[in-house]
């Protein structure tokens, strides 16, 4: 019942765009109690990460080291493959029995190799994900403060022109979101690009990224025109 309650209260939030809070100071007789207004503000963290270079480098770095390990196994699956030609050419058993010996040996060797990467790729994408977040959570502190609101809402959503209205997109969304922002006045309390903007300016892209983008991170928006209130500046 609390929970639902709470949900409720949530809710209300998100249609209203404030929170009033009661004073703690007691009101006279028969006046009502003096409440003050809490700006709320959205950011679509999906869109943040997106548009963030730190989080396209990680992105990057994880792909090298994939291909690291890829590596490694496609040198045991040509050895495999050398092994299985020899098998079917040979007729000498005794040989016959080593090759069946050494092909097992390669096919745990990959195993061993496929689950070490699952391992380190996992824990090195956890531990550096983490950081990323905490960059994220200190922008959006720091936007909202400076841009006077009281509460901001985080949410996920893709903003792609070309697969926003996609029945499939629809349904995702609508599964993924149980408290999510239908309309709002975006120019006025989404902060998604100013966070975009502080982040590239605290934590200024690699090098190697910004080489591969062909410039600094782009600040602009891909969220079709009325998808959830207001507009967004084009890419």
């Amino acid at each position: 019942m609390i929970r639902k309650f709470a949900l409720a209260c949530g809710l209300a939030a998100l249609v209203a765009g404030f929170i009033p809070t009661l004073s703690n100071a007691q009101a006279p007789a028969g006046q009502p109690a003096p409440v003050t207004p809490v700006r709320v503000g959205f950011v679509n963290m999906q869109e943040v990460l997106k548009l963030y270079p730190r989080y396209k480098a990680l992105q990057d770095e994880l792909k090298k080291k994939d291909d690291e390990f890829m590596g490694l196994v496609r040198k045991k699956q040509e050895r495999m493959e050398v092994l299985q030609k020899e098998y079917a050419a040979s007729s000498d058993q005794k040989r016959k029995d080593a090759i069946e010996t050494e092909v097992r040996s390669i096919k745990l060797e990959i195993d061993t190799i496929a689950s070490d990467a699952k391992k380190t790729l996992g824990k090195y994408f956890d531990e550096e994900v983490a950081k990323i977040y905490v960059e994220f959570y200190g922008a959006v502190a720091e936007v909202s403060k400076s841009h006077g609101f009281d509460i901001v809402w985080r949410y996920t959503e893709d903003w792609n022109k070309e697969t926003y209205s996609k029945p499939d997109s629809i349904v995702r969304r609508m599964a993924s979101n149980p408290i999510f922002p239908m309309y709002y006045d975006r120019e006025r309390y989404d902060i998604t690009y100013r966070v975009v903007s502080y982040l590239a300016q605290k934590y200024p892209a690699p090098a190697a990224t910004l080489q591969q983008t062909g410039g600094t991170a782009t600040t602009g928006g891909n969220v079709p025109a009325g998808g959830t209130g207001g507009t967004a500046p084009n890419k």
